[in-house]
């Protein structure tokens, strides 16, 4: 043990050494950079507007031995505007990143000795010409350029630039001018993890884009100008690998009826234009947990639009003026129904009700004015329970209204408490009501309801032992009552079991 630690000590003295000979070699930049040591491994390397001119490589002039973390240039005028051949030779970077830089040409040995390299980031250049060997001989895993200046002139004139870049992790081309995908830059490059084209002005891909490209998971288009209907086509090569798709922030007016893609997981549509969904447009999205529609023109979704696995709809900030089908999404454990833009009033008998659901519920109904309630909206046939609900202070109130019964239903038949969240819009609530009470506190408790949101409310301290909790149910509100429903129900049935049996006494 002590000379283990003797040992450890020499190493550590060692290390601070050549840590101190290397900020001695990095003064020689300073007259150019900052330069900065931010730990044992992490230059950062800050050059404002300077114009750098070496006669050699930076190797020659740090003889620093360990790996290099993280490398970064931020705000460097480079001879030329290029980066030298062979500027970065034999160090040991993990992590280069030039960020805001007069760099607009990258040379075939701009990279050269960079065997160790595994991450570039380029952002803030612009760029206006790659070299046709300048990866080559780097095994890098990720590679960012961003907001680069690149379009779809830079693309046909520079068709050859990826040409040595065979596997990419992740690749982003975010903040760019690109209008069109042409497979040609793309060509032999595979991607396993990310591609990430969002916050272009993509209108359209070519359909032989992504045909290398068979295991990529997840896929961004987001914020482009993708218009009308979208053309799954070109994304029929990633068919068995393709887990998540953004198509966020577009202008699309319709989806197609997707192909089998059976790895899908989540889907992302929101804030498009999407006025309509077909007839199972999502049925063959077989393993969708995750589906986002919102901030579209939604006005109808009919009931067999989605398939059965679905854990998450969001539909908010739509044009909804009923709720969606839920019966037969039997693993549903959020519905966003947020801001129907005033569309959204009528709530119907047995609404989330679901066939063999095993998962409790939880509904956003916020910002919404709810002033209809069937006698049975939040009752349940099929043993399909909530978990949670939010409402707007409006809807709360009528409620409260219209009929006080609607709360129990909230948890009719279920053993699980339900939360109840109110976006209690009025911070005080001025006069007489009829919730910040003892009595309605305690209805609530009685019912496994708990109730948050309303300030008068939460200051509200009930002594329950003396408190008798009264039956807010009148009976003019029986109707009101998942109980009756499910006596009604079986009185009703046992009517027809005694004509059926009358008939086929009397006439056979």
């Amino acid at each position: 043990m002590i000379i283990s630690s003797f040992l450890l000590i020499i190493l550590n003295l060692i290390k601070i050494i050549k840590l101190q000979d290397l900020i001695i070699e990095l003064k020689c930049l300073e007259s150019k950079c900052l330069c900065e040591l931010i730990d044992n491994s992490t230059f950062n390397i800050q050059c404002n507007n300077q114009l750098l001119k070496f006669d050699n490589p930076l190797n020659k002039i740090l003889s620093y031995d360990h790996q290099i973390n993280k490398f970064l240039f931020n705000n460097s005028q480079f001879l030329n505007s290029q980066i030298p051949n062979g500027f970065f030779e034999h160090l040991r970077i993990n992590e280069l990143i030039i960020n805001n830089s007069r760099i607009n040409s990258i040379l075939n040995k701009s990279f050269i000795g960079l065997f160790q390299i595994n991450k570039i980031i380029f952002n803030g250049l612009n760029l206006s010409h790659f070299e046709s060997e300048s990866f080559l001989g780097l095994n890098i895993s990720d590679l960012d350029l961003v907001n680069c200046n690149i379009d779809d002139k830079f693309m046909q004139e520079n068709s050859h630039a990826l040409k040595n870049l065979k596997t990419l992790d992740h690749f982003t081309l975010t903040h760019n001018k690109i209008t069109y995908l042409d497979h040609k830059w793309f060509s032999n490059l595979k991607i396993t993890s990310l591609f990430n084209l969002s916050h272009n002005y993509i209108r359209k891909i070519d359909i032989d884009t992504f045909k290398s490209m068979t295991n990529l998971q997840r896929l961004n288009l987001k914020f482009n100008n993708f218009t009308k209907c979208f053309d799954q086509l070109p994304l029929l090569h990633l068919k068995t690998s393709l887990t998540r798709l953004i198509l966020s922030h577009n202008k699309l007016t319709c989806i197609p009826v997707f192909d089998r893609f059976i790895r899908m997981k989540i889907l992302d549509l929101s804030n498009n234009q999407i006025e309509t969904l077909d007839y199972n447009v999502f049925q063959n999205l077989i393993n969708l947990s995750v589906l986002n529609l919102n901030s579209n023109k939604l006005r109808f979704i009919c009931s067999d639009c989605f398939n059965k696995n679905l854990l998450y709809l969001k539909l908010e900030n739509n044009y909804l003026s009923r709720v969606p089908n839920v019966r037969h999404l039997s693993s549903l454990i959020l519905l966003s129904l947020k801001n129907q833009n005033e569309k959204l009033k009528l709530i119907n008998n047995y609404q989330f009700d679901r066939v063999n659901s095993v998962l409790n519920l939880k509904v956003d109904l916020d910002s919404n004015d709810l002033v209809y309630f069937e006698s049975k909206s939040f009752c349940s046939k099929l043993n399909s329970y909530l978990d949670n609900v939010t409402f707007s202070f409006k809807t709360f109130i009528n409620m409260i209204n219209l009929n006080k019964c609607l709360f129990s239903e909230l948890t009719h038949g279920s053993n699980d408490v339900v939360r109840v969240f109110v976006n209690d819009e009025i911070k005080e609530q001025k006069g007489d009501n009829n919730f910040c009470t003892c009595n309605f506190k305690n209805y609530l408790e009685l019912n496994k309801i708990i109730l948050y949101g309303i300030k008068c409310y939460d200051e509200l301290v009930c002594d329950r032992n003396e408190t008798i909790y009264e039956n807010l149910c009148s009976k003019q509100e029986e109707d009101f009552n998942c109980e009756n429903e499910a006596v009604k129900f079986d009185f009703t049935f046992k009517k027809i079991f005694i004509f059926v049996c009358i008939y086929l006494l009397c006439f056979k």
